[in-house]
């Protein structure tokens, strides 16, 4: 009997840990996502040095992230899931990423070089630019040498 009651008490469990998973799947996805725009914010609203002074905070956010993840990655553990492996990927990727940004975001001059990076379109992003918006027939005939002394 007591076997039964553990096994109906894990079945719920992992009822739950798939409603968990559902959310966290894209957790690592949607943090790069919502750092970007926060960049991006942040350098629209000339708040980069405020948000360079907030760095630890943004930092234990994305520890509490992990955190999460790996609470869930326990729960999944103690209750035998076979979900243990997609948390500790979640659990993982995040700290993977929060590991590489604490590398690349040291100093404020650091951060300006990551806002540059997602401010900045890509090659990509130009090229199509470019080719939906052709330059005027004129400039492509244009002789002169603006640069000339002459």
């Amino acid at each position: 009997m007591p076997a039964t009651l553990i096994r109906d008490f894990a079945k719920n469990e992992n009822e739950r840990l798939d409603a968990a998973l559902a959310d966290l799947a894209t957790l690592p996805e949607q943090l790069v996502d919502r750092r970007e725009q926060l960049f991006r914010q942040a350098a629209r609203q000339k708040q980069l040095r405020d948000l360079h002074d907030g760095r630890a905070e943004y930092f234990q956010v994305l520890e509490a992230y992990a955190s999460i993840a790996e609470q869930f990655q326990a729960l999944a553990e103690a209750v035998d899931s076979p979900l243990l492996r997609n948390f500790e990927s979640i659990a993982e990727r995040l700290r993977e990423q929060s590991q590489e940004l604490d590398r690349r975001w040291r100093s404020f001059d650091d951060l300006c070089e990551l806002v540059v990076e997602v401010v900045q379109p890509s090659a990509d992003r130009l090229r199509a630019l470019a080719a939906s918006h052709p330059a005027a027939e004129s400039w492509l005939n244009e002789t002169d040498d603006p640069f000339s002394a002459g």
